[in-house]
């Protein structure tokens, strides 16, 4: 039963990191994308020099995740 409860709790909170996720990608400005893509580390980089060139495919990609972790909280909810 607690490990139930932390699975779902850790599965809403990566669901709550891909809501934020794709929140912020999309509400971004292209001022502040080129802004940020000089100033951050080798990996931050590489993802902001994607979204523009394939925004489509990230965006996908976060749904996906966001999708796999919801359900995967609903299965231990429904042993609660």
């Amino acid at each position: 039963m607690t490990g139930d409860l932390i699975a779902i709790v850790a599965c809403l909170a990566a669901s709550g990191f891909f809501s934020a996720s794709e929140t912020a990608l999309t509400s971004l400005p292209i001022t502040r994308l080129e802004a940020m893509r000089s100033r951050r580390g080798r990996l931050t980089r590489a993802g902001f020099e994607l979204w523009p060139t394939a925004p489509n495919e990230m965006l996908i990609t976060i749904l996906i995740g966001n999708n796999l972790v919801n359900v995967l909280a609903s299965a231990p909810a429904t042993r609660i």
